[in-house]
């Protein structure tokens, strides 16, 4: 079950290269001056630009790390025989609920919808 919970991780990196993004965007739309800049130094347009620019690349490329994973996830899931257990390990590890929220919309409890997962891994003997 440990690694199926890695979708959960590259998600919350993809935001993190949002928000750096989205800082990044704000701050060189308030530091661009009317400032000449000296010979060889390069301004800071260009420096934010250039920023961007490798925070962009970073964010596709995360982008396709979860994708791929997502696919990698989704053949596990389909590969459980029970439709109950394929239902919970889909809410919990491609949308990334909580048990409680899982539970909530399965009208079961959270502690129910945790032990059927955890007990189709531990019968079929897979470190998941």
């Amino acid at each position: 079950m440990k690694t199926l919970n890695s979708l959960y991780w590259l998600k919350k990196e993809k935001r993190q290269i949002e928000n750096q993004i989205k800082e990044l965007t704000i701050l060189s739309a308030v530091s661009i001056s009317g400032m000449p800049s000296g010979g060889n130094v390069t301004s800071p347009v260009e420096c934010f630009n250039e920023r961007l620019e490798q925070l962009r690349e970073k964010l596709q490329q995360k982008c396709d790390e979860i994708l791929s994973e997502t696919e990698r996830i989704e053949k596990v899931i389909e590969s459980i025989e029970d439709a109950d257990v394929r239902v919970i390990a889909r809410e919990r590890f491609i949308s990334n609920k909580s048990f409680q929220t899982i539970g909530d919309e399965l009208y079961i409890d959270r502690t129910t919808a945790y032990k059927k997962l955890k007990r189709y891994f531990e019968n079929k003997g897979e470190k998941q």
